[in-house]
């Protein structure tokens, strides 16, 4: 790619939190000092590790990296605003401590937000990837690429890709993420929805260029339940915006479709919901496009594949049936060839989370 179409006086602050990370360290670390976009400095911090993480940031000699060693364990919200308020250039890039950018990501992001300086953050679409690096599927969570479906998706699930995204630095120095103990393990759910709710616009690279690790020691797994009760929290708060209120928090539950339900009433319930929030969301917004509407309708109705396949993967022989019948009344979400895409990504996650 010509570096010449590009402004490569921009830099970039990429900020990366690192703790007991020494099994993929360095292969983060080399992803990106191996960008082709040149001007960026690496601010690594190690939060309080116990294992070699020091060792291997230090055995590199790049003056493009910024060691920070927290003297005490901060856990990773207050990790990453220290990261946001050292921060000097123009754009942050987010980047984990065991996940991979590909070479052009960089380049892509920057050229992408000096291209549209109406848009704040900017993302693209990520492989996910297992402990030993193999390509699982092309991530089936993030599909949604404008700004009106970004927002949409944003009332429910993070609607992109957090550790492959790049935002404006003044941005995320004014917005910040939030250490409230309800925003807690949903870091980036909370910040997206807040944002996106107060004008902030978003907007996702068509692109693979990130590789995510699938990582069991990871926030998700070791903090499940508080998790899911704060994502729980905020998704009621989102839907009270737009006039929908009184949501049983197991219809949410549903919805946010982590866990089976064994009551179809609920899955109906959830059903109503979504078709109900799309309509109301789709008459208040003032400006959504063609692209948008369609993104949006195909995210609806992905989520209710994965309400579906969530609860038939784990349910009882009689919740299956039912759940069958259910399809069988919607074949129409899978006449869809992006869903029937997400649809087989969907099992693929399933079968390898059992």
């Amino acid at each position: 790619m010509d570096n010449q179409t590009i402004n490569n006086t921009a830099l970039v602050s990429v900020v990366m939190p690192a703790y007991n990370a020494e099994r993929f360290l360095r292969e983060a670390i080399d992803s990106v000092l191996n960008q082709t976009y040149p001007n960026f400095e690496l601010i690594i911090i190690n939060d309080g590790s116990t294992d070699h993480t020091e060792e291997i940031i230090l055995s590199y000699s790049d003056s493009r990296i910024k060691y920070v060693r927290n003297e005490q364990n901060l856990k990773l919200i207050k990790t990453l605003n220290k990261g946001v308020e050292l921060a000097q250039g123009k754009y942050i890039a987010r980047m984990d401590a065991d996940d991979i950018s590909l070479p052009e990501r960089f380049e892509e992001e920057v050229r992408y937000l000096e291209e549209h300086p109406d848009v704040d953050i900017v993302s693209c679409f990520p492989y996910d990837i297992d402990l030993r690096g193999k390509v699982l599927t092309k991530s089936s969570y993030f599909s949604a690429t404008q700004p009106q479906s970004l927002k949409f998706v944003s009332v429910f699930a993070p609607p992109i890709c957090h550790p492959a995204c790049m935002c404006k630095t003044e941005v995320l120095k004014k917005y910040k993420y939030s250490d409230k103990p309800e925003c807690q393990h949903i870091e980036d759910y909370e910040l997206w929805n807040r944002m996106f709710h107060t004008g902030i616009r978003g907007a996702v690279i068509p692109k693979f260029m990130f590789y995510y690790r699938a990582n069991p020691s990871g926030i998700c797994h070791l903090y499940n339940d508080e998790q899911l009760t704060n994502h729980i929290g905020t998704l009621k708060k989102s839907l009270i915006r737009y006039g929908c209120k009184d949501i049983d928090d197991d219809v949410a539950i549903c919805i946010i479709s982590k866990i089976e339900t064994k009551n179809m009433a609920n899955i109906d319930a959830a059903f109503r919901l979504l078709d109900l929030f799309c309509q109301k969301y789709l008459q208040m917004e003032d400006v959504v496009s063609k692209l948008e509407q369609k993104e949006i309708n195909e995210w609806v109705s992905q989520r209710k594949i994965a309400i579906l396949m969530t609860s038939a993967m784990y349910s009882s022989r009689n919740i299956r049936a039912r759940i069958l019948i259910k399809l069988l009344h919607n074949l129409g979400l899978l006449m869809n060839f992006h869903n029937l895409i997400y649809l087989k990504n969907r099992i693929v996650r399933i079968i390898r989370e059992r």
